[in-house]
């Protein structure tokens, strides 16, 4: 392995991914947790929240108007998106 594959890899592991992340993406996450968490300080919470396509419509009213220009916009494409639907067994 190289060194500058080593250097890559002890980088993404010192990353810090913020907790309200997880919180954000989990799909068992309430609708009232995800609305509040759209004011959340973190940028990284609010981007994976904007990534999600099943929020309620009022979060991603907050969302598209963020004052971060790329939580903004991708909370703009998703909104329109719907989540797929699971084919049930």
């Amino acid at each position: 392995m190289s060194d500058e594959m080593l250097s890559t890899d002890c980088e993404r592991e010192d990353e810090f991914i913020h907790p309200g992340v997880f919180v954000a993406e989990s799909p068992a996450t309430s609708p009232v947790a995800l609305f509040r968490l759209t004011t959340h300080a973190e940028r990284d919470v609010r981007l994976a929240l904007a990534s999600r396509r099943d929020l309620p419509a009022k979060a991603y009213e907050r969302l598209v108007n963020d004052a971060d220009s790329e939580v903004a916009a991708t909370a703009a494409a998703n909104r329109t998106r719907k989540k797929p639907v699971r084919p049930t067994t």
